[in-house]
């Protein structure tokens, strides 16, 4: 061993926090890295150094730790523990140590298989790795086909409401926060929100309008180390846009702000919802998210509002134009020629992974299984989260329906090609068993264009 490796042995890593999300799963280290957009799984090894390096000791005491552990010899420990905190260093995750940095690439198809076995992984155990919470329901805009009512203020929860709930996702394995309303940033606790959220180590998304981020706020949320910052753009047309809205400006605006974050070096992500007025528009959108970096993400679903009003369902596209969304090569992705033996997990008999994997949480502190599925499992201010997620009779029955208990879907033909969505089902139907129409017509469109969903 060279005299900078026994230097390094008498240092004390340090986790680099700022720019790192990260928890254990079932006994593996997953690290989100915000700055180069990876996803990781540690493996036995390098998650046990992980948890040591917490711990404020000396390598060399994680050396001593790692031999008495996996009882491999003290030569054996310090090189491992030596290698692994050199790449640890090189990547910018650990601190404090002599080594050089290095450029992480981000592998997207590398990112996706981590995920897609994170995810399967959470479904299994439990685990709600992703949580939505709405901050608001407050809005300065009055987007046509928003599904949300308003919001009151006076019922929202508090800050420290909002730190203790987010002291008990932690607790309970979640990972990926998603901040969301109505407008987030007409919260004036915001960034007392998001800080101590990070201090925690979620990964942050944040969905906002924009409207309201200023220079001081462009400063906060670069400062936040986001995953990601998602805007809604309806189109380059400002009379589009602004029309969907109902505000002028408000694509000025928006379009402002995600080129200061841009050049911040902020990841973004820009959502579009197709209606009757825009559909063609979105092809513009796409390409400035692409020359942008960002990505992309439209959907032409259009749900009821939370009232069961289904005003919002009359600038659903035609079914023609469904069609030629469907076909468009931008929505297209690569699906395994025989679905029965591509895939074999839980998503060819559940649903989805809502209330399995992931959950939404309203200002007003109510869980459900999804923002789509406004079936209320239990309240904060009245229950801890590990009690519903564990113990709600609601959120149980909510999880234990199959594709078999869906009269229409049970050995459909479509099957294959369909996206099934048990909570679109119960706003525009009144019944969970029961798709609409259109969701049956779109997977005849994906069968007739020869795609699959799984």
């Amino acid at each position: 061993m060279d005299e900078k490796e026994c230097s390094v042995l008498n240092l004390i890593p340090q986790k680099n926090d700022a720019v790192l999300a990260y928890r254990i799963f079932d006994e593996q280290a997953v690290v989100v890295d915000l700055v180069h957009g990876t996803l990781n799984m540690l493996n036995a090894t390098a998650t046990r150094i992980w948890q040591l390096i917490e711990k404020n000791m000396p390598a060399k005491k994680i050396a001593e730790t790692i031999t008495e552990e996996f009882e491999v010899s003290l030569h054996e420990a310090i090189d491992d523990v030596t290698e692994t905190l050199r790449n640890m260093t090189s990547m910018g995750w650990v601190k404090n140590l002599p080594y050089s940095k290095a450029c992480a690439v981000s592998e997207n198809n590398k990112n996706g298989e981590i995920f897609e076995a994170l995810r399967e992984q959470a479904m299994l155990k439990r685990i709600p790795l992703v949580v939505h919470f709405d901050l608001t329901y407050r809005c300065p805009l009055r987007c046509v086909h928003c599904y949300l009512t308003g919001g009151k203020k006076r019922l929202e929860c508090t800050t420290d409401e909002i730190k203790d709930i987010l002291d008990q996702l932690v607790d309970a394995g979640s990972l990926y926060l998603t901040l969301s309303g109505g407008e987030i940033f007409l919260r004036d606790d915001l960034p007392e929100i998001v800080a101590y959220a990070r201090s925690l180590h979620f990964a942050i998304r944040l969905l906002t309008s924009g409207e309201l981020i200023n220079i001081e706020r462009v400063k906060e949320i670069v400062d936040w180390r986001p995953e990601m910052v998602a805007f809604s753009v309806y189109d380059l047309d400002a009379s589009i846009h602004d029309a969907i809205t109902r505000k002028r400006g408000s694509l000025a605006k928006t379009m402002d702000v995600i080129h200061v974050l841009k050049k911040e070096g902020v990841p973004l992500k820009i959502s579009s919802v197709l209606m009757d007025r825009n559909v063609n528009g979105y092809g513009r959108v796409y390409s400035f998210a692409k020359e942008l970096g960002a990505q992309f993400q439209a959907d032409y679903r259009i749900t009821p509002k939370t009232d069961g009003s289904q005003e919002p369902l009359r600038f659903h596209i035609t079914d023609q134009e469904v069609m030629r969304v469907l076909s468009d090569p931008i929505f297209s992705r690569e699906y395994e020629s025989d679905p029965t033996q591509g895939y074999s997990g839980v998503f060819n008999s559940i649903p989805c992974g809502a209330g399995h994997m992931s959950c939404y949480i309203s200002p007003y502190g109510m869980v459900t299984p999804c923002v789509q599925a406004p079936i209320e499992c239990g309240n904060l201010r009245e229950q801890t989260f590990l009690e519903i997620w564990t113990s709600s009779p609601a959120l149980e029955s909510f999880r234990a329906i199959r594709f078999a208990d869906i009269p229409k879907c049970a050995g459909c033909e479509l099957f294959a090609h369909c996206r099934p969505c048990p909570g679109l089902n119960l706003v525009e139907t009144g019944s969970i068993t029961t798709p609409p129409q259109r969701v049956c017509k779109e997977a005849e469109y994906m069968k007739i264009l020869n795609k699959q969903r799984r």
